[in-house]
């Protein structure tokens, strides 16, 4: 919607963000002309461009108008949103141009006549097939071959471009002469998912919605956008800015398809429907930031998360995890907190050689009689001697009580604390006194030794008699 320049403080504002405004034919036409002039890829399909505005995303494909949000107002999304994506109304805009030879649109002659100047005026004629039948504006150029005029129409929802040169078919503009575009716009829904790392947006048409009631505003001001646009930009003096930005699209469609008149007409096309879409882009970002109008949308969105493992892993070792810590607790509650354990430490030669001296010489006995294989089966049990003292005595069909008895009373059982010295009684200490199979040392008692017997007068210990030479005697 073309608007003079006085307003134009009302129409626009300029942020960090970017220049937002309703009159993208005057303050966003650079950047919408260079888009435009890469609006083909060279090898196929749709050029990435960037939005127009500072948030510095760029769309992957065409915007179609959609998107405007990204990079302005999401900053109210999580940090750590990697992605989202959201649903969005807008217009499929689509130019198909052709040559017509028998176009009334035209430059007359220069009206400056010889008066010696450098530059010509010329006035852009003529009519169109629909919506104007009294096209009338100057135009100026070094000469009339130099000069680009395009005109735009509407009428009963159907828009029209023309384009004409002054070259007469030759010249550098001379593709573009005669050449007519029709654009149409079909509201759609369509999907936008938004990269946050790589800022990138990517637009998809979904299905085709019921006009809105503001599509004839926001698409009727597009069309005319275009023509003020190219009525505004005066050509140089020797190049139109225009029919230069059409030319270098064209090449990039050429480059592809090679040259033909099919090449250059889809060459204007895609540049056209590029002005479009960055036009319709404008319009929603100015009522964003300008007009400050917003509509809450719901948002899919994809955040940052840490994954230890792979499930394949992952659910196995957490079931074999969740055992252990189940057969743990029954455990505490069997024991009572392990209060029922015994005190007797496998580990510990202190407490393997007062349990198996405390307990007697059955396990001897039985060991003597086995191979080594056999040795290995003997199966023990732990009893408790005294209050702080755990005898090893062997278990008999399961049943647990001891096969021996102990050569002590529970009167005379004070085990020392430190029952390792037992060993070195015999050769760092005070010689041991021997007493039948009950073994003191400074008056202290230490254990049971009935496999070895004193020797009078050195204070010496030599083993006892074989088992099989003395009795041994267990439990009745």
């Amino acid at each position: 919607m073309p608007y003079h320049s006085a307003l134009r403080n009302i129409y626009q504002v300029n942020t960090d963000k970017g220049l937002f405004t309703y009159a993208p034919e005057f303050d966003q036409q650079g950047t919408m002309l260079d888009q435009a002039a890469g609006a083909s890829n060279r090898t196929g399909g749709t050029s990435a461009h960037s939005k127009v505005d500072r948030s510095n995303y760029v769309y992957a494909q065409r915007s179609y108008g959609a998107g405007a949000s990204v990079g302005i107002t999401d900053d109210r999304l999580l940090d750590t949103t990697e992605s989202y994506t959201y649903y969005e109304t807008s217009f499929q805009a689509e130019t198909s141009c052709i040559y017509n030879s028998t176009s009334d649109f035209y430059l007359g002659d220069n009206i400056l006549g010889d008066s010696g100047l450098l530059l010509e005026m010329h006035e852009a004629l003529g009519s169109l097939p629909f919506g104007n039948s009294n096209i009338n504006f100057a135009t100026v150029g070094f000469n009339a071959g130099q000069i680009v005029a395009l005109i735009t129409a509407t009428s009963d929802s159907r828009h029209i471009l023309a384009i004409t040169t002054g070259s007469n078919g030759t010249g550098y503009y001379a593709p573009l002469n005669n050449i007519q575009c029709e654009m149409t716009f079909t509201p759609k829904n369509f999907s936008v998912a938004v990269n946050r790392d790589n800022q990138t947006v990517s637009v998809s048409a979904l299905e085709e919605v019921a006009w809105p009631p503001y599509g004839d505003i926001v698409v009727n001001g597009s069309v005319s956008a275009i023509s003020t646009m190219a009525q505004a930009l005066a050509t140089t003096m020797y190049v139109s800015i225009l029919g230069q930005t059409l030319i270098y699209n064209i090449a990039n469609v050429e480059a592809l398809q090679g040259v033909s008149n099919s090449s250059k007409l889809l060459g204007v096309a895609d540049a056209i429907t590029s002005l479009l879409d960055n036009i319709l882009v404008t319009y929603a970002s100015a009522q964003l930031m300008v007009a400050q109008e917003e509509v809450p949308i719901d948002v899919e969105s994809q955040v940052t998360a840490i994954v230890l493992g792979t499930p394949a892993y992952v659910f196995p070792i957490f079931t074999l995890n969740l055992l252990i810590c189940l057969v743990y607790l029954v455990e505490v509650s069997r024991t009572r907190g392990w209060r029922r354990l015994s005190s007797f430490n496998f580990m510990n030669i202190k407490s393997v050689i007062i349990g198996t001296s405390t307990g007697g010489t059955a396990i001897a006995n039985k060991a003597r009689r086995q191979t080594d294989r056999g040795a290995d089966q003997i199966r023990l049990h732990l009893d408790t001697a005294s209050a702080s003292v755990v005898a090893l005595t062997l278990a008999t069909d399961g049943k647990k009580r001891p096969n021996s008895s102990f050569p002590f009373s529970k009167g005379r059982t004070r085990q020392t604390s430190d029952g390792v010295f037992l060993l070195q009684d015999f050769s760092t200490h005070n010689p041991p006194v021997i007493e039948g199979d009950i073994v003191h040392s400074g008056g202290s008692f230490l254990g049971s030794f009935p496999d070895y017997e004193a020797t009078n007068g050195d204070h010496s210990v030599s083993p006892a008699p074989s088992l099989d030479e003395r009795e041994v005697k267990t439990p009745g």
